[in-house]
């Protein structure tokens, strides 16, 4: 009983973790908006270095991802890269890609 109850617990805290830890997308007219474990980052579009589509083998099928490249506030910082799959969008690589493209033209 101890190890099942342990074991559904462990399990039960590993799904809330991973289901927080995902990172999430949201985009407006005047930027971006990143969410992950630590908390959001926000991104205007003068900081949105590139919009890119990815297509990696695996398993014997392509699969799409998305990347985003960021310059952070901190000039000592640099760079940073999130990457997103379609279970973190939601929907398909490409087309959120060209959304972002649409909306970042617009600013």
């Amino acid at each position: 009983r101890v190890f099942t109850g342990v074991t559904t617990l462990v399990l039960a805290l590993g799904a809330l973790a991973g289901s927080r830890a995902r990172p999430r997308l949201a985009a407006t007219s005047t930027g971006i908006e990143v969410g992950g474990v630590t908390g959001r980052r926000a991104y205007d579009w003068a900081r949105v270095l590139d919009v890119r589509v990815v297509h990696t083998p695996r398993l014997g099928r392509t699969v799409a991802t998305l990347e985003i490249e960021v310059r952070d506030a901190e000039p000592d910082t640099g760079e940073r890269l999130h990457v997103f799959g379609q279970l973190d969008l939601g929907a398909d690589p490409r087309e959120v890609a060209g959304a972002l493209r649409t909306l970042r033209q617009r600013a």
